[in-house]
């Protein structure tokens, strides 16, 4: 199987207060992302991680993070990730690779296209085969009503999953259902036969339970 994630931030104690994490401490913190990670993905299953996966830590300590981590992991560098995009050799052995944009096949034509932050535009952004998988924002309202309005997207940070990896076939699901539900008028990036010099934004903002952001299981 295939899962994405990002935005662990381990090692980062403010991050517990700025984003309402439901943990005690930082050890706290990093004990249940470790323990829903590894019951979430097995050791045979890709994992991508778009980004910031830990912050001030020393090299040692992000390498001995991922050892504990299953499945075979792929990092997508965040505005975070310095000491791994600065010493790449030193983490050969626990990231299969390390890119700072990556466009994956997932079957036939359809691609995703993954980066830490959320694009406003992307190639093929207009064509429901083109899916654009981000992080970055967390669960900041500001951010998520913005990113609200993007067709064909999805937020696989921790804070908007249950702080555990989520697998493709949910991120299809959550982009289809959103895609159902976000008007054409409300869209930044309408299929492109709405594309036109007449095209208006009438922008409003979602419920706050909306479903682009529903951790509830299907």
């Amino acid at each position: 199987m295939i899962f994405f994630t990002s935005d662990l931030h381990f090692g980062h104690e403010k991050i517990i207060r700025n984003c309402h994490r439901p943990f005690k401490d930082v050890e706290d913190m990093n004990s249940q992302l470790i323990e829903n990670w590894n019951a979430t993905v097995g050791s045979r299953d890709d994992i991508y991680i778009l980004g910031d996966f830990a912050l001030r830590l020393e090299m040692s300590t992000i390498h001995a993070l991922l050892e504990q981590l299953k499945g075979r992991k792929h990092l997508i560098f965040g505005n975070h990730d310095h000491e791994i995009a600065r010493h790449r050799y030193y983490f050969r052995d626990v990231l299969c690779s390390m890119n700072s944009l990556f466009m994956m096949r997932i079957s036939g034509d359809r691609r995703l296209l993954l980066c830490h932050y959320p694009l406003m535009y992307w190639c093929g952004d207009y064509d429901d085969r083109f899916i654009h998988l981000y992080g970055h924002i967390h669960n900041n309202a500001h951010d998520m009503k913005w990113a609200w309005h993007l067709r064909n997207s999805y937020n696989v940070g921790v804070d908007v999953n249950d702080y555990r990896p989520v697998d493709l076939d949910t991120v299809l699901k959550k982009v289809a259902g959103h895609n159902a539900e976000l008007p054409l008028d409300q869209c930044v990036n309408p299929p492109l036969s709405m594309r036109s010099d007449d095209f208006e934004i009438s922008v409003s903002y979602p419920d706050p339970g909306s479903s682009l952001n529903d951790n509830s299981s299907d």
